[in-house]
């Protein structure tokens, strides 16, 4: 799995193997975030970026949010709660 990692060229900050085995919640979760950024998101369809189209699509879900980023937005818990 690392190696293909690798090989592809993505890069994990302050992740190894045995944070996968040792089941760190935090690092699982971050290492799937960016597999779903590299492969999915980042595509797009040639029409933008498609990391703006899932932001415009989650603003219009929920406009009384105000959400204008998938950072500091979500800190507070209320937009995905929403």
């Amino acid at each position: 799995c690392f190696k293909f990692l690798k090989d592809e060229r993505i890069k994990l900050v302050s992740m190894g193997p045995e944070d996968l085995c040792d089941g760190n919640l935090k690092l699982t979760l971050g290492l799937i975030w960016t597999l779903i950024l590299r492969f999915q998101i980042n595509r797009g369809d040639g029409g933008g970026s498609a990391k703006n189209a899932l932001l415009e699509w989650v603003r219009s879900k929920i406009p009384e949010y105000d959400i204008k980023n998938f950072t500091s937005d979500w800190q507070d818990g209320k937009a995905i709660h929403a």
